[in-house]
């Protein structure tokens, strides 16, 4: 219950009367800041404070006024303080003191939340009151004190004395709650109201004594004057009664006009909040909503003035956009001011409002002159600023502009209650303008799309569920002959062939039932004349806002002259095919080589089949790897699942080396010479063959410090490879496999090398213990197409394209073998004095933006993950799943992205492509290239034109992140 809003803040307020009426040189600021008390709160009489608050405001201000009765003197004070306000003139209204405290039990709780009090009346001039203590409430003695008081001074304010309280039993004492026995002062009008009665008996008793004990004369002067005296002393009382009543009605209209201003108040701030949401469903346009809003509020509210800014596109300055209450100067200094959003030593209210989304109310310059700089302390003093609420207007976690209300010449304090209308008010606001762009937004698209559909050559068209057309563009009149009118409201199937709607509804209800989407159907679409027309057909499913599918969208694109074409054509080719058998007849003596060349080419496939596995492989990692590091985020170091995902990840390493292997062997020729470490190469390559020959166990002997070779690192791979293929293919009931590496210097005087150029060179031994290889075929070993196995199980070609890749690295291959006693193959490569470039992997804290990025990838499960990680990462994110949907969002969006996340192999326009209309519509955009292949010509090309970067998939949070600020920032 710390934290439970418990107590009026008129309670605290009547402590700030009492120290300026009694201690007027202590200064309350610091006390209310202490106890984390503002000053608008206090004045907002619906404000309630915490036990916290009120302990630690008791705290500062026992310590600062060095009286620790302070409490009872301030609660005696209570009754008679502004903050008592309309209390006080309630209790006037019940007339006496015993009727006010036969009340306080529904009175207590308009001041009190923490205990409950019950009355009961003991005598006219006495009445006990008992205070209850609410569950999970621990009030401390002070404001049992406090409360004493007040009931003290409850009476004063009918007797002009204190209440005497006799305060019997104590809930902080011994008790379970306080009793108060309370007596107090009998008010004059009901003691002369006695006096009056009894003297009415009196003065009977006496007029008869006198008028049978005088002379007649005498007894009748006597009872002439007794009677005057009763009458004096009854109109006397009578005066008293009626003031006290004149008092009590002068109170009960002082509290009537009271509440007829808040209700006043409050049906102005229904009114203004019913007038603004009516308005953002009417208008939505940004210029008129915003003068309705302010018209209304100068309407409704009772500001002096107000106005409203709104960010630039850029987001670089608040921009004053309509206000009221201001005069012409006023306005062109509003106008001309520059309010700086992109400047981090902007510390005006409006700007620190918009940036941090918080509200400001300065009820005081002063205390506003401590929190701003010069520039904005002058601009206060020229707009004539003597208090203000400023909020933030923000929709969906997004700051879009300010509102602000001030008052110039009304003295009314600024409070709590004003704040909380306008932070209600501003995010419908908020809603409102974004409602107000979106439709603009809506109506620019459906006019560039109508412009497009309009002018485009093809048809456009658009069918309902039924199959009934909806649209046609004007294509469709100029290709088929038909008017508009002819075709809305028709089926697709009045216009084609019978024969072939057995084709069409398939296709039709594939779309519209399945939500899929066709291209390049072929159809036949009748013209007006009766002849055909050929195209090529592509629908998808038209959705209205709900998701729903209302039909069939799509375009014909006519290719009858195409087709035309392509009759032509397959007459010549039928021509061509016979002249190609021809010349096979004559080339049939070279059958066996064509046969060993269709076998190189099935090479060359598998290499092919390999890159793309390899690149289907790693989109399938990059989706575990993604929410991997994502599961990762939220996971602590400690947790029984964080080894667990931190293993997935090494996995995914492994399986990444192995697309990497199959990445090499798909390059084929394409060589990227490097520096590299021979040892580490052997280690890879090695470890990977061991996986899938299991038979075969692998060992190695490395030397420590073995030099580098400048190699294309995957042709070498390849090499290695098929050396250890060979070997386990010489092995068939398995065996063993034993690598070596050493540095040597050739010179040029040893015989074996003569052919070779001397000097340093890195050896590579690949040892086998399978068969051997005979001396007779020794030599022929390296001839291309030649080899020992059978039909079908070798191409010939492994051994002689690792001849030939080292020869092409200025190095030679040869091999030592016996028949019975395996082979050994040595790899002799230059060293090279350049040190390799090793990757180093740093555990890096994730980089975050606010940015804007168009990720481009026809993977939707890649698109799915990878928006998740870049909007972790503080992103907006716009995704395309093809390069014609990235081009026509950056089209309509350029000038929002910051950032193109673009995969380079996409059917139909591919990276490349894409790349190059992206970078014509914006030549200085940022790129950031990606592929599940490694990095190809293409993309080297676009990144040596700058502005660009390449990432391979998978990748991690942790790359993605620090690629994208290397881009961007």
């Amino acid at each position: 219950m710390e934290d439970t809003p418990l107590y009026n803040t008129r309670i605290i307020k009547s402590f700030a009367e009492y120290m300026s009426q009694y201690h007027p040189r202590i200064d309350m600021a610091p006390i209310l800041n202490y106890a984390g008390i503002t000053t608008y709160q206090l004045e907002d009489e619906g404000h309630w404070l915490t036990q916290t608050q009120v302990d630690r405001f008791y705290e500062i201000l026992v310590k600062t006024a060095g009286d620790p009765d302070i409490a009872r003197k301030a609660g005696q004070y209570t009754s008679f303080t502004k903050a008592a306000g309309g209390v006080s003139q309630y209790l006037l209204g019940y007339m006496t003191p015993a009727a006010v405290y036969t009340v306080l039990a529904k009175l207590y709780p308009h001041m009190s939340r923490g205990s409950t009090v019950e009355t009961r009346k003991v005598g006219p001039n006495q009445a006990e009151v008992t205070a209850i203590q609410n569950p999970g409430v621990k009030e401390k003695p002070y404001q049992c004190e406090n409360r004493l008081g007040t009931f003290e001074g409850i009476a004063k304010l009918f007797t002009n004395e204190l209440a005497r309280i006799e305060h019997t039993t104590c809930m902080h004492i011994s008790g379970d709650r306080c009793i108060y026995n309370i007596t107090w002062k009998t008010m004059p009008s009901f003691i002369w109201k006695r006096i009056a009665n009894y003297s009415y008996l009196l003065c009977l008793i006496i007029c008869l004594f006198l008028f049978f004990a005088l002379p007649n004369s005498y007894g009748i002067i006597a009872v002439l004057s007794m009677l005057l005296v009763v009458i004096s002393i009854s109109l006397y009382q009578v005066h008293l009664e009626k003031d006290e009543l004149a008092a009590t009605f002068k109170n009960h209209g002082d509290t009537a006009n009271s509440l007829l201003n808040e209700i006043n108040a409050r049906y102005n701030n229904s009114m203004l909040v019913q007038e603004i949401s009516q308005a953002s469903s009417n208008i939505l346009n940004i210029g008129k909503l915003l003068k309705f809003t302010m018209e209304t509020f100068e309407k409704r509210l009772d500001f002096d003035r107000g106005l409203i800014m709104l960010s630039n596109k850029e987001r670089t300055r608040l921009v004053y956009r309509v206000g009221y209450g201001y005069n012409q100067d006023e306005e062109v200094l509003l106008k001309n001011t520059e309010f700086h959003l992109d400047n981090p030593k902007s510390r005006g209210p409006f700007i620190v409002s918009f940036k941090e989304q918080k509200p400001f109310l300065i009820n005081d310059l002063k205390e506003f002159e401590k929190i701003v700089s010069e520039r904005s302390r002058e601009f206060a003093v020229r707009m004539g600023v003597k208090s203000f609420i400023c909020v933030p207007i923000i929709y969906e976690g997004t700051s879009e502009g300010i509102l602000a209300v001030d008052n110039h010449h009304s003295k009314r304090p600024l409070n709590q209650s004003d704040i909380n209308l306008f932070l209600g008010i501003a995010p419908q606001l908020g809603i409102s303008i974004n409602n107000a762009r979106s439709y603009e937004l809506i109506r620019e698209r459906e006019q560039r799309f109508r412009a497009l559909s309009e002018n485009a050559p093809d048809i456009i068209y658009t069918l309902n569920v039924d199959g009934m057309f909806s649209y046609v563009n004007p294509a469709w009149g100029k290709i088929l002959g038909y008017k508009k009118e002819d075709v809305i409201g028709k089926f697709f199937t009045d216009f084609i062939k019978k024969e072939d709607t057995k084709r069409f509804i398939p296709a039709f209800s594939y779309i519209r039932d399945k939500r899929q989407t066709i291209t390049d159907l072929h159809v036949s679409i009748l013209h007006k004349d009766g002849s055909e027309r050929l195209f090529y057909m592509s629908g998808a499913p038209d959705t209205d806002s709900e998701g729903n599918v209302i039909g069939v969208v799509g375009i014909f694109q006519d290719v009858t002259d195409l087709k035309k074409s392509e009759l032509e054509l397959r007459g010549m080719n039928k021509n061509l095919r016979q002249e190609i058998e021809e010349r096979k007849l004559a080339e049939a003596k070279r059958a066996d080589l064509e046969r060993q060349l269709r076998q190189a080419q099935k090479m060359e496939a598998v290499g092919t089949l390999a890159g793309g596995l390899a690149h289907d492989f790693n989109n399938l990692l990059m989706g575990i790897q993604g929410y991997t590091s994502l599961m990762l985020l939220n996971t602590n170091e400690s947790h029984d699942h964080y080894e667990k995902l931190k293993n997935i990840e090494k996995f995914v390493v492994r399986g990444s080396d192995l697309t990497k292997q199959l990445l090499g062997f798909a390059r084929g020729g394409k060589y990227k010479v490097k520096p590299t470490d021979m040892n580490e190469l052997i280690k890879t390559s090695s470890q990977m063959f061991g996986r899938t020959k299991k038979e075969i166990s692998i060992s190695t002997m490395l030397a420590s410090k073995i030099w580098m070779v400048e190699v294309d690192e995957g042709q070498i791979e390849q090499v290695l490879l098929n050396l250890y293929l060979n070997a386990a293919q010489a092995m068939p009931g398995g065996g063993h496999i034993y690598i070596e590496t050493k540095n040597v210097i050739i010179d040029e005087n040893e015989t074996q090398y003569k052919y070779f150029k001397s000097g340093k060179y890195v050896r590579i031994i690949v040892k086998d213990t399978g068969v051997g290889i005979d001396e007779k075929i020794k030599g022929r070993i390296f001839d291309p197409f030649f080899t020992t196995k059978e039909m079908g199980r070798g191409t010939g070609l492994g051994l002689a394209s690792a001849y030939g890749i080292i020869k092409s690295h200025n190095g030679f291959l040869n091999v030592e073998s016996e028949v019975g006693r395996g082979s050994d193959f040595i790899i002799h490569l230059p060293a090279s004095e350049k040190i390799t470039k090793r990757e180093i992997i740093t555990t890096e804290k994730l980089l975050i933006g606010n940015e804007t990025l168009l990720l481009v990838d026809d993977e939707e499960d890649i698109l799915k993950i990878s928006t998740e990680m870049l909007n972790r990462l503080g992103y907006k994110v716009i995704s395309a799943m093809d390069g014609i949907e990235a081009v026509r969002l950056f089209t309509e969006k350029k000038d929002d992205i910051h950032l193109v996340i673009l995969d380079m192999v996409m059917p139909g326009m591919n990276g490349s492509e894409t790349f190059d209309l992206l970078k014509k519509i914006k030549p200085d955009l940022k790129v950031l290239l990606s592929s599940g292949y490694s990095l190809s010509e293409e993309a080297s090309q676009i990144l040596n034109n700058g502005h660009n970067s390449f990432i391979q998939k998978p990748f991690d949070i942790n790359r993605v992140s620090s690629k994208i600020r290397e881009l961007l920032d």
